[in-house]
């Protein structure tokens, strides 16, 4: 009888945003499916509430520490960016050929939308009473070319008022997000208030999604809810899209049971002519290049034209197409409202009570197109990938309603078709019948938000600012995002003071500014003073007697910064017990940004496995002098790989070395270690180039990190104390100068 084989151990990881995460649940699904008994899977992913109740998920990594027996796959989809300006690819199949590529094993998808779950509760009890859309009106201010107007969507909510259906508003409000806030006695703010448990529960019950591309729009496609998508022409739909003509989703698309809504404007711009055009922003914001190519002021918020291009109208329509095609329930008043009269064949008739059956629909006069989903507004002709135009074509043929723009931005002809038109006007039987007696609406007492870690779920949601707007004075440390095993809980942090009282003052803004801005359970924090004044070391024994400072390093001399570094580093008394270890001169101030050490974290989170980043700082380059080449080879430390370009490649003609630079930065326990970090010959001068070198040849890479000072201010002040050089090589006394001059 043949051995039966264990199952190989598999920790799938990804990094990046929620709705990357919803769609790789797919891949586990289909793995298991195409391969029962070969596989145990487990998760390390930035968002891990999503997995919360999937059966094909293992645990595997309740011992922590390495386990030789389970194998790390950092799944990633980067590739096929690229490869869908080509063919017609869905953004869910390419993590399968990333599996594939990565493991030699054939993944076919075999669901065309990703795989959620929910518990008997969250099924059964809805966190809102009544019918409602869940909408996202905002987005973050790294990505402002994906978010539609919101006095459009604020129309669009109106409209859903009219009609008797709630609105709940989500987002988050977090540094980084906003959400311009909807208003009417229909709308429940949630903004802030939700986790992604909560945000999959409001989805589940709800009609539907009306949002950008965001995770909302994959999480309806899990829970196989109606979405509406304002998508423009950022991205292409057929790497989107949850639509039955996605030939990227072949050959499942037909199974879809509740397809979306894709309004987009492929084709139609010369920016989105044969695919998306990727851009960030809107305007500049923090010096980003990558810019749209036609933005439209409208008055409170820019927007790219083919966002513009999409009307509250628009969206309205294929709202209610769901009502129409009966993928929806019909629209009904509440017992007690008065009768309503049959409406116009362009309206939808409701029912006079809840109780009662709808009426049957009223005869079409004229034969309509096949409901197919609502993928394009705008006929879309391409004259060089003629698969693409195919395929709009196709689209556009089956859709409810054609547009051609005749001018870009100033007049957009519409062309009606025998389709409702379904504007609800104030005085249309429909909208007196719903004013006259609307459903039941609000949040649900028993409902048992979750709400986000660390937060009071039942406070009063605060407004996320406007992307260029200051920061908010206090941003809360979210400690879920600490306990990330990838960061352990805490950092120990450093820092190394220096000189006369005429510097106490920095000191002190160094010292306070960093205490002001964390929390004491999070840090483990260490200082050292190199012949440092009175008043400034009786600043430090005051929060060493607080208990704010483990320990004081003190030196009545100046013995130089990367001696006093390894002495605390390797200190056998005091050793490091965190994965981080973080690293302050004392003239770096935390005072540009309250919120620094959770955005580090969540930078670290998305970098450090997925890109193998063990420090993360400003980056500079150095460029070696002669002699220099020989000192850094007779290292203990050095690997012998060859030196490197400006761009970081290794070349036979490289005399490069990258580095941060060593006001602050953040470096891995594990790399300090085991590249014996710092260098013991090093004494103040040097040591941020010799740090990088050790990091390139210890196999370690490093992250780009508060290079612009927007997080942390470093280098407040002028070049203080000793210039002592770095050694050159033995029997040469050329010294490297000092580091000011880096490029």
């Amino acid at each position: 009888m043949a051995k039966k084989t264990k199952p190989q151990k598999l920790v799938l990881t990804h990094n990046r945003a929620p709705g990357d995460v919803v769609v790789l649940t797919a891949l586990v699904r289909d793995v298991m499916k195409a391969h029962p008994g070969r596989f145990q899977i487990d998760v390390e992913s930035s968002a891990m509430d999503i997995w919360r109740h999937n059966p094909n998920i293992s645990k595997l990594r309740k011992k922590k520490g390495p386990r030789p027996d389970i194998k790390y796959l950092q799944m990633d989809y980067g590739r096929g960016i690229r490869d869908q300006n080509y063919e017609p690819v869905h953004f869910m199949a390419y993590f399968h050929r990333d599996f594939e590529r990565k493991m030699n094993v054939k993944v076919p998808l075999t669901e065309p939308y990703p795989d959620l779950y929910l518990s008997k509760e969250e099924k059964k009890v809805p966190i809102v009473n009544g019918r409602y859309w869940v909408v996202i009106s905002g987005g973050k201010s790294d990505f402002t070319a994906k978010v539609w107007e919101g006095a459009r969507m604020q129309q669009v909510c109106d409209h859903l008022g009219d009609a008797g259906l709630g609105v709940v508003q989500v987002g988050g409000n977090d540094t980084g997000h906003w959400h311009p806030p909807m208003k009417g006695d229909h709308v429940v703010d949630m903004v802030g208030r939700t986790n992604l448990r909560d945000l999959m529960r409001l989805i589940h019950h709800s009609d539907g999604v009306i949002c950008g591309v965001t995770c909302a729009m994959h999480m309806a496609a899990g829970l196989q809810r109606p979405c509406v998508c304002v998508a423009g022409g950022r991205e292409a739909w057929w790497w989107e899209a949850y639509v039955r003509e996605n030939k990227g989703l072949a050959p499942v698309a037909d199974r879809i049971k509740v397809p979306h809504k894709f309004l987009h404007t492929i084709g139609t711009l010369d920016c989105c002519k044969h695919h998306g055009c990727w851009k960030n922003k809107v305007v500049s914001i923090n010096n980003d290049k990558s810019l749209c190519y036609h933005p439209v002021m409208q008055p409170n918020q820019a927007v790219p034209l083919c966002l513009d291009m999409i009307t509250a109208d628009h969206v309205m329509e294929a709202v209610m197409e769901y009502y129409e095609d009966k993928t929806l329930p019909p629209i009904q008043v509440v017992k007690g409202a008065p009768p309503t009269q049959k409406g116009p064949p362009n309206t939808v008739t409701v029912s006079q009570n809840a109780d009662a059956p709808p009426p049957p629909p009223p005869p079409k006069k004229q034969k309509e197109p096949p409901k197919k989903a609502l993928l394009s507004l705008f006929d879309s002709p391409s004259d060089k990938a003629a698969e693409l135009q195919k395929i709009n074509a196709e689209v556009a043929k089956a859709a409810a309603e054609q547009t051609t723009c005749q001018n870009p931005g100033t007049n957009v002809t519409m062309k009606k078709t025998a389709s409702a038109r379904l504007s609800l006007p104030m005085d249309s039987p429909m909208a007196k019948a719903l004013q006259a007696g609307r459903a039941t609406f609000g949040v649900n007492p028993n409902a048992n938000l979750e709400g986000r870690p660390g937060r009071d779920p039942n406070a009063t949601p605060t407004v996320a600012h406007t992307p260029g707007s200051p920061h908010p004075a206090i941003v809360p440390t979210d400690p879920a995002i600490f306990d990330h095993e990838d960061i352990g809980g805490r950092f120990t942090a450093f820092m190394l003071f220096y000189g006369p009282e005429e510097y106490y003052q920095l000191h002190k803004n160094c010292l306070e500014t960093f205490l002001g801005t964390t929390q004491r359970d999070r840090i483990d924090l260490r200082v050292a003073s190199n012949a440092l004044n009175k008043k400034s070391l009786a600043l430090i024994d005051k929060y060493v007697g607080e208990g704010a400072i483990t320990k004081h390093y003190k030196h009545p001399k100046n013995d130089f910064k990367y001696p006093v570094m390894r002495e605390m580093f390797w200190d056998e008394s005091c050793p490091i017990d965190t994965k981080w270890i973080l690293w302050f001169d004392d003239d770096s101030i935390c005072n540009r940004t309250p919120a620094w050490l959770n955005i580090l974290v969540q930078h670290i989170i998305q970098h450090h496995q997925r890109d193998n980043a063990h420090m993360f700082g400003a980056p500079f380059v150095w460029t070696l002098q002669n002699g220099q080449k020989e000192w850094f080879e007779s290292r203990g430390w050095h690997r012998g790989k060859k030196w490197r370009l400006h761009n970081g490649q290794a070349s036979p003609n490289g005399n490069k070395i990258q580095f941060c630079t060593g006001g602050f930065w953040a470096l891995s326990k594990e790399a300090m270690i085991n590249c014996n970090i710092p260098e013991p010959d090093i004494g103040h001068n040097g040591g941020d180039v010799c740090i990088g070198e050790q990091l390139y040849q210890g196999g370690y890479r490093m992250k780009s990190w508060n290079a612009k000072k927007q997080f942390i201010y470093t280098s407040s002040v002028k070049r203080r104390g000793d210039t002592k050089p770095m050694p050159g090589r033995p029997g040469h006394r050329e010294l490297i100068p000092n580091l000011v001059k880096v490029t």
